[in-house]
């Protein structure tokens, strides 16, 4: 698990287009390599009960690399609650 303090969020709420922004080339290598990085966002979601947090999803298609934000799950919110 890595957590990011260069990235950012591009896009939010019912924006159709969400992406990550300003990975370091560690970052992006870790997500390639299966591992998760979490980062704190500008935004919140869900909520006056929600989270800044979020996980980093890595797909790849056709040739393109794209890097979306997620929220983490419960279990994963108990782990960066502590940071």
């Amino acid at each position: 698990m890595v957590i990011s303090h260069d990235a950012r969020q591009a896009g939010r709420g019912t924006d159709r287009f969400k992406s990550v922004t300003s990975l370091t080339k560690p970052e992006r290598d870790h997500l390639k390599d299966g591992g998760d990085v979490f980062f704190k966002s500008q935004y919140l979601s869900g909520g006056n009960h929600g989270t800044y947090w979020r996980k980093v999803r890595y797909t790849r298609t056709y040739g393109r690399h794209y890097y979306d934000p997620r929220v983490p799950s419960g279990d994963e919110l108990i782990l960066l609650g502590g940071l």
